[in-house]
């Protein structure tokens, strides 16, 4: 057990997605009014910067490497074109390249990416398939014969292995019935129903 120390309040946005860029300062994606950003912010004075903000897209994961010092976002639009998107801290410089994957994952609705431990490639998964990913958006596949779907790969330290979060997600159906006299709705039979396993 260890004391705790809250650095900063969600308020009325949306904080996910951290990452440490050094010892004193993180990285996080946020939401506000429906509008998501790149944020970092320094541990010694609370001060906040933005460092990307998409245009008319969602970001959707992060993470930093500390061996290249860039960050690697993944982003979409509103029919799911994915896009790697890599900055650096440092100057803001930023690479955007859509992501073109083949074959059953070509319309895959998340890309999630971690960065290999000390090249430049990152790793993800869909399916019951791995990936690497090159900084040009090119996608490996490594097809497992796996009975699940495989989730959120991370890179040993050392790069000699991956860990990986394997599982189902079951949604189960539910009834709606509609008042047709008052527009009332009542939702009923509901059942949801998620394992991982």
């Amino acid at each position: 057990p260890q004391a705790t120390r809250e650095v900063l309040n969600c308020e009325n946005s949306d904080y996910r997605s951290p990452v440490w860029l050094d010892n004193e300062s993180i990285a996080f994606l946020s939401t506000e009014d429906d509008q998501d950003k790149l944020l970092s912010m320094s541990l010694t004075d609370n001060k906040i910067s933005t460092l990307y903000t998409p245009q008319k897209k969602s970001l959707y994961s992060l993470d930093y490497s500390s061996h290249l010092n860039l960050l690697a976002l993944s982003q979409f639009d509103a029919v799911h074109n994915f896009s790697l998107v890599i900055i650096d801290p440092l100057t803001n410089e930023t690479t955007i390249t859509a992501l073109q994957p083949e074959g059953m994952h070509k319309h895959n609705k998340y890309w999630s990416f971690s960065w290999h431990p000390n090249q430049e490639s990152l790793i993800t998964s869909a399916g019951k398939s791995l990936y690497t990913v090159d900084l040009n958006g090119q996608l490996t596949e490594y097809n497992f014969p796996a009975m699940q779907n495989i989730y959120g790969p991370r890179y040993h330290p050392q790069a000699d292995s991956i860990v990986v979060a394997m599982g189902t997600f079951d949604p189960d159906i539910g009834q709606l019935s509609w008042n047709e006299v008052d527009g009332s709705q009542k939702l009923s039979n509901i059942v949801t129903k998620q394992q991982m396993f």
